[in-house]
């Protein structure tokens, strides 16, 4: 009788954990949910209802420029922006009209876009948090990109080499970053990036 009970007990107690297990899946789709919600939405300008989809024309807030979304991959989006491949956050970009053509060889109108004379090809994200850091990171990469600087320096210590390894992932979402390296010691060595756009 005891093993009856015994065994009883093991499959409720069974039952009850794939039932937990099923609650706990159902919480984080929710949760994954309204994280896109929350990230994806903003991205979106106030008023409109379109939603920024592969084929869509939008802007990046930070420069202005203009571009088409190739695809669109989680949180981010992979634009052609003139003759370049670009990687944004949703969050950065609002939907806009397609560019006017003013000659097909010379490509298309990008307004507000950062000329190379107002772009400084040096950035310091020593002793940033990482959230900041990748923001930031992501921003100059766009700039250089677009204002055509090259190379570029990003300085960012040595340390524990979180920074830096933040570097390196982020240039490897960029086809535009042909090559990037650590100067000599007396440069910086590990403690600076130099990337080559073009």
């Amino acid at each position: 009788m005891r093993e009856i009970r015994e065994e009883k007990n093991l499959e409720k107690a069974k039952a009850m954990a794939q039932e937990a297990k099923v609650k706990r899946e159902e919480k984080r789709t929710t949760v994954e949910t309204l994280q896109e919600e929350i990230y994806a939405r903003p991205s979106q300008s106030k008023g409109s209802d379109v939603p920024i989809t592969a084929g869509s024309y939008v802007k990046l807030r930070n420069t202005g420029a203009i571009g088409k979304v190739e695809r669109i991959d989680r949180n981010k989006a992979i634009l052609t922006v003139g003759n370049l491949k670009i990687t944004a956050k949703l969050r950065d970009l609002v939907p806009s009209g397609e560019p006017l053509e003013v000659n097909t060889k010379k490509g298309i109108v990008v307004p507000d876009s950062t000329p190379a004379s107002q772009f400084t090809p040096r950035i310091d994200i020593r002793g940033m948090r990482i959230e900041e850091a990748a923001r930031i990171l992501e921003q100059f990469i766009d700039q250089a990109i677009l204002s055509g600087a090259s190379p570029v320096r990003i300085l960012h210590g040595k340390g524990s080499g979180v920074l830096r390894g933040l570097v390196m992932r982020t240039l490897k979402d960029y086809k535009s970053v042909r090559r990037s390296y650590h100067p000599d010691n007396d440069q910086g060595g590990d403690g600076v990036t130099i990337v080559e756009i073009g």
